[in-house]
């Protein structure tokens, strides 16, 4: 989850850097011409033309920024109230850390039983980075198997999309954990 989140953060500033960019963009176009008593037949102005592909550059962009913020902001409360939910009804004590990204991250890994301090690996560039969302993956490997779901149904988050499905079957839909391993139903011999 908090790979996830490491994710959005320089995509989100990325997009809300793309106006900036756009506007402070300038085509310096250096035309040389004969004499001045030539006169060159002006088909369209371009000053004009280019007025208003930069309005219309800066409306697409703002308006990719505003649909980009809205899917941001919507997938973080959504992820934020499902394991809300997820705490409370794993009795765990500190159900607000699912709206602080780092604290989000350690409440995962402590209702699963793992260390949080797995999470400092986070620090390291690269291959920590990549280790942390390898342990991550198992903690919500862990969590699934604990709401009673198979636990390798925790791979769909891996679609992008699958997070949010499976952060809505673990909070809304638990499925009832067996009391009872399969393993160990008694079995009748048949009769000869």
């Amino acid at each position: 989850m908090g790979k996830l989140k490491l994710l959005f953060l320089p995509i989100f500033v990325s997009l809300c850097l793309i106006p900036f960019s756009l506007s402070f963009a300038q085509e310096d176009e250096v035309l040389q011409y004969g004499t001045e008593e030539e006169e060159i037949p002006v088909l369209y102005d371009t000053e004009y033309d280019s007025a208003i592909e930069q309005k219309a550059a800066r409306d697409v962009t703002i308006v990719l920024m505003l649909v980009t913020t809205v899917i941001f902001l919507s997938a973080y409360i959504f992820s934020a109230v499902a394991l809300v939910k997820i705490g409370k009804e794993m009795n765990y004590e500190n159900s607000w850390f699912a709206w602080i990204p780092i604290l989000q991250s350690v409440m995962l890994f402590q209702l699963v039983g793992m260390n949080p301090l797995l999470l400092l690996l986070l620090l390291i560039p690269g291959a920590g980075q990549a280790a942390a969302g390898i342990l991550s993956i198992i903690a919500f490997m862990k969590l699934t198997e604990k709401r009673g779901y198979d636990k390798t149904l925790a791979l769909i988050m891996l679609t992008g999309i699958g997070l949010f499905v499976l952060l809505y079957l673990l909070a809304w839909k638990p499925k009832s954990v067996q009391t009872q391993p399969l393993s160990q139903t008694p079995v009748t011999p048949p009769v000869s």
